[in-house]
């Protein structure tokens, strides 16, 4: 293209997946907490433990479960996964926040933050691609450290997953 003239394509119309309504814009789905309620204790340095008591945020074409809390994709594809958690920890622990799909965590899906000794509250977040989703496999968010009997709280959490295509 020569500076100053204008690039123009003709794209076809956007068709949804099977399954989904012609007239449905959206696959996403979203869990969060806020006030930090739960404390999540590892009583084994190195396991994840599920982040729980969460609400159910937006979704569409999702199944979002507070009883759960999890996420359930209703459409096969690929998804982007989205985590931003503020949390508060053991004083000087070691803290890991990872994505699980269907149990199984994912090692491109996670984030690791230290905590100082004065016990401060931490951030930290994630975002992924998660190809070959399966229709019904869910979606959970997990912690750890690296030190037995610590606690993690998160304090103002949130995941989200949105469809990307198949």
């Amino acid at each position: 293209l020569a500076l100053g003239s204008v690039a123009t394509s003709q794209v076809g119309p956007v068709v949804p997946p099977s399954g989904v309504n012609s007239g449905t814009i959206g696959i996403y789905g979203g869990l969060y907490t806020t006030g930090g309620a739960t404390a999540i204790t590892i009583t084994t340095a190195g396991t994840y433990y599920q982040w729980a008591s969460t609400t159910v945020g937006s979704s569409s074409n999702m199944t979002v479960s507070a009883a759960t809390d999890d996420i359930t994709a209703n459409i096969a594809g690929t998804y982007h996964l989205a985590v931003a958690c503020s949390f508060t920890a053991t004083a000087n622990a070691t803290v890991t926040m990872r994505a699980f799909k269907e149990g199984v965590g994912m090692t491109n899906c996670d984030a690791t933050r230290k905590i100082s000794s004065g016990g401060d509250v931490g951030a930290f977040g994630i975002t992924c691609l998660v190809p070959s989703v399966a229709v019904n496999d869910s979606f959970t968010l997990h912690f750890t450290s690296t030190s037995n009997a610590d606690t993690v709280t998160p304090t103002e959490c949130n995941m989200n997953t949105i469809y990307v295509g198949s």
